[in-house]
């Protein structure tokens, strides 16, 4: 922490983008709801994508909670969805992406 000359306290942290590891997540339909669970460690938020059934990853959203649900309504339909994630430190996206996890609607965790 230093002290600026208009006396206010500026706050900098530095993070090793090299030694990022790939964000960790589980895509779990619960009581009928797609969840996105992830451990917050020491991270602003996850950059979360989906990729839903036409091949392309498209963005979703930023979750700075560690549990995101996904709120599309195709919950009736049979489908295959896959995710993938990477960490944010403030704005900006870093790190790799993680492992594409895949979801296929009849495999309920509920």
């Amino acid at each position: 922490m230093t002290y600026t000359a208009s006396g206010n306290y500026e706050f900098k942290m530095t993070m090793d983008i090299a030694n990022l590891t790939k964000p960790e997540f589980k895509a779990l339909i619960i009581d009928g709801k797609l969840q996105i669970e992830w451990a917050y460690i020491d991270f602003y938020a996850l950059e979360i994508w989906v990729d839903r059934g036409n091949g392309n990853f498209s963005f979703l959203a930023v979750d700075t909670i560690g549990k995101y649900v996904d709120i599309c309504q195709s919950y009736l339909e049979n489908f295959i969805w896959r995710y993938k994630a990477r960490y944010k430190w403030d704005i900006v996206s870093t790190g790799p992406w993680s492992d594409v996890v895949i979801v296929k609607s009849w495999e309920r965790d509920d």
